[in-house]
């Protein structure tokens, strides 16, 4: 969707971090994750067979990576 949308979404992203980073806070919404079982070997009835990868929102890993 970012990709498609270049210069309309882009736009709206850049708005969205320039006022994060004036609040000098995170929004709500962005600290928030979802945690999704991914298997790591063949056996899918062993528990011990699966990672938790954790899904964090788009524009918050942009705002991450301008940080770095």
């Amino acid at each position: 969707m970012i990709t498609a949308g270049r210069k309309t979404i882009g736009c709206e992203i850049y708005k969205l971090l320039i006022s994060t980073w004036n609040k000098e806070g995170m929004l709500e919404e962005w600290q928030e994750s979802i945690t999704v079982p991914m298997k790591k070997e063949s056996n899918i009835r062993d528990c011990s067979n699966y990672k938790g990868t954790t899904l964090l929102p788009t524009v918050y890993k942009n705002l991450s990576v301008i940080l770095l």
